[in-house]
């Protein structure tokens, strides 16, 4: 009798540790179903709202029911066009070359990409029976939505997006010889579910975007359709890297989307306490999403000697159609095609930075409904006629944080790092000239480390962390050239209160000035009698920007006279009766004039009838105009 419910103890318990053995090593989804569930009960409350609903809509279709969006590949696809994916695989191994392999002859290289592509189309005609696949497609499009999942077509969208990609370039490195080529001749099975797909998702450009690209192609911490599949650790590393920055951005986005929706409905309610409590929170909150570039755009996770030539350089296109008799050519993909900027500028009222035509091109049609919504129930302007001071300021405190968090890193929206231009702005085969003088670099590299995400000299870092170190006995540390190592140290200064000692030193001028004009727009939006004119400089006005002033060298105390010929005076922000004057490259520095000028608090008359047309354009234009070309313009008049 013991020996059996020895026996039976011993079973439930073999039971229970392979239970608990299976349910540890199941894979887990990148989504915390909390944030998603989060979201999903908010569409869930407010579907009413036709913002709303059509948030509800982006996450059925394009997101595949989930955000960030979720894509299913290979064997739970129909059987029709499973093949698709098994070419890629299959390819995908001879798309780089090898470093000593890589040539810059024009004839060696464009024998190879015919040679890549020959093989591509081979392949591909005796893998997919076309009448099947367009049987099938013609089906998913007739409505028949369980032919396809959205998930399964958001699978199959990255799979010929990337297909399309490869048999554009023909071979990584990308060369001189397939960036000349203006039109492509695609094989029958690329040309024929293109169009389909177009329709489906609402985009015309030839080429895929960040959606096919990188959000459709990241799943469970792997590239699906690698594009380095035979190459060293370090460039596959790279590569996911890269392509992970714009998923988990979304992902840590969530809570700010679900503020923001909240936001909307407490303003349209009347609720304005619950409207400020939402706006707050996402002016806290938005900094998770951003700062995700600068924790990933470093040297150890993406380094810079194999970012172009085999991580990016791929991802353009540089090639296009003829449309009514002209050309139209297509850029592929850009930082600037990412949902959050998108929905945050629209909810702040902003124009988008995209042009109509390229929205057409590379943002699907459900992303752009959702942008056209938040623009339309934007309550900025509302909250400034109904004189809400507090959320006016916390709508400008939202976009001034964009600003810092921004300050040093490389503008995703237009800077190099993030936008794919036209190749022919770039001679890749430079960056081939370059890889075989990798020693030299590497060299240069260790003897004057740099961090990439700020393009500072990491040595002013553990310079600011060294003279801590020797006035304070609390820390010692063994300094590194590794910047990460250093930020986790400067981590570790904010955890014993005494982050602030460094920063000055840590950070540039250019990034200091936006936290001073957080302070001064406060002051601005909290009272009427707080306001800024632009004046003639008379007598010897000292710049309040102080250590922080663009116009000087740094760690010159000496507060800086104006000797400029205009100058900025604010008046009012510690008594009524004060006045602090700032050289206005520096005011500009500290407030966005874009966002500034409107309010009507910074003035241009103070007595004064005529201006120059230099300055009347550039209030006109809110600072956005170039005053050295304007100025010549003015010379040649």
């Amino acid at each position: 009798m013991p020996s059996t419910w020895i026996s039976i103890v011993i079973s439930i318990s073999c039971a229970v540790l392979c239970t608990l053995l299976a349910w540890i090593s199941k894979p887990r989804s990148p989504i915390t179903t909390t944030r998603l569930s989060k979201l999903r009960q908010k569409i869930s409350n407010y579907n009413d709202h036709e913002l709303v609903s059509q948030f509800g809509k982006v996450l059925a279709s394009t997101g595949g029911g989930s955000w960030p969006p979720q894509a299913s590949y290979g064997l739970s696809w129909p059987k029709e066009i499973q093949p698709y994916h098994r070419v890629y695989q299959e390819m995908s191994q001879f798309l780089a070359v090898n470093e000593g392999d890589i040539s810059l002859d024009d004839s060696t290289n464009a024998a190879r990409i015919n040679e890549f592509r020959a093989k591509m189309a081979a392949l591909l005609h005796d893998s997919i029976d076309l009448s099947a696949v367009t049987a099938l497609l013609s089906d998913v499009e007739r409505g028949n939505s369980f032919a396809i999942g959205a998930a399964e077509y958001n699978g199959f969208y990255a799979c010929i997006a990337l297909s399309r990609h490869a048999f554009r370039w023909g071979v990584i490195p990308v060369v001189a010889a397939a960036q000349r080529e203006q039109f492509i001749n695609f094989p029958p099975e690329l040309d024929l579910p293109w169009p389909y797909i177009s329709r489906r998702y609402g985009v015309t450009s030839l080429g895929g975007n960040m959606m096919s690209n990188y959000f459709y192609n990241v799943c469970k911490g792997n590239v699906v359709y690698e594009i380095n599949r035979k190459k060293d650790a370090h460039i596959r590393q790279a590569e996911y890297e890269f392509a992970n920055i714009f998923p988990t951005i979304e992902f840590k986005a969530i809570p700010v989307y679900c503020d923001m929706i909240d936001a909307v409905i407490a303003f349209e309610r009347g609720d304005v306490a619950s409207c400020l409590r939402h706006m707050q929170s996402i002016s806290k909150g938005i900094s998770e999403p951003l700062k995700v570039f600068s924790e990933t755009v470093v040297e150890n996770k993406i380094s810079r000697a194999v970012w172009m030539p085999y991580v990016q350089g791929f991802q353009g296109w540089a090639a296009g159609e003829m449309i009514e008799g002209k050309y139209v050519e297509y850029d592929g993909l850009s930082g600037n095609q990412l949902p959050f900027f998108h929905m945050i500028d629209a909810f702040l009222g902003l124009e988008p930075y995209l042009t109509e035509e390229n929205l057409q091109r590379y943002i699907p049609e459900a992303q752009r409904d959702l942008q056209i919504l938040f623009r339309r129930h934007s309550f900025r302007a509302r909250a400034q006629e109904r004189k809400h001071k507090q959320i006016e300021t916390e709508m400008a405190l939202i976009a001034q944080r964009l600003r810092v968090d921004f300050s040093g890193i490389t503008s995703v929206k237009s800077g190099p790092i993030y936008r794919c231009t036209s190749s022919r702005e770039n001679d890749y085969d430079s960056c081939c000239g370059r890889v075989q003088r990798r020693r030299r670099a590497q060299h240069r590299q260790a003897a004057q480390p740099n961090d990439i995400t700020t393009g500072r000299d990491s040595s002013r870092l553990r310079g600011a962390i060294t003279r801590v170190n020797d006035e304070s006995e609390q820390v010692s540390w063994n300094l590194s050239n590794d910047p990460a190592f250093i930020r986790a140290q400067i981590r570790a200064f904010e955890r014993q209160g005494v982050a602030e000692r460094i920063r000055p030193q840590a950070l540039s001028q250019a990034e200091l000035l936006p936290e001073r004009g957080q302070k001064i727009f406060r002051d601005i939006a909290a009272s009427s009698d707080v306001f800024a004119t632009l004046e003639s400089t008379i007598g010897r006005a000292a710049c309040r920007a102080e250590d922080d002033c663009i116009c000087q060298r740094r760690g010159n105390h000496r507060p800086l006279v104006i000797i400029d010929e205009y100058c900025i005076c604010l008046y009012g922000s510690q008594s009524k009766r004060s006045k602090h004057y700032y050289h206005v490259r520096s005011f500009s520095g500290m407030l966005d004039l874009n966002m500034f000028i409107p309010t009507g608090k910074l003035k241009l008359n103070n007595g004064r009838e005529f201006w120059p047309p230099l300055v009347q354009e550039w209030y006109r234009h809110r600072g956005r105009i170039n005053v050295a070309r304007f100025a010549a313009f003015m010379e040649q008049m």
